[in-house]
């Protein structure tokens, strides 16, 4: 997202996100909020566009990944509370049966 277009939304939603040791999805939350403003125009993915991002080795852990599942969950939950569950859990209408049947079924 420019950075004209984050400052014009506001930004991230006080008291949503990072809280403390939980993490959230302030990113997904701003998509929502958004919306309104780019509805004659587009979010567009830019695979060119090069982002350098440093993974400490503590994030490569199970328990980390558990950690953070939960607390996926948890923003979820808050996001659905702020833009409905039609659209806070469209995504998850999607991939969640796909995922399932090529768990189960093997594709």
């Amino acid at each position: 997202m420019r950075r004209t277009a984050f400052g014009e939304l506001g930004g991230f939603r006080a008291g949503f996100g990072k809280a403390g040791a939980r993490s959230g999805t302030e990113e997904t939350d701003l998509v929502y909020q958004s919306k309104p403003a780019v509805a004659g125009g587009r979010l567009a993915l830019r695979p060119a566009v090069a982002v350098s991002h440093r993974v400490p080795q503590a994030r490569s852990r199970l328990t980390y990944f558990i950690s953070r599942c939960y607390d996926e969950g948890v923003a979820k939950a808050s996001i659905v509370d702020f833009v409905g569950g039609r659209d806070g859990l469209a995504s998850e209408r999607v991939y969640t049966p796909r995922s399932f049947r090529e768990d189960l079924c093997g594709g």
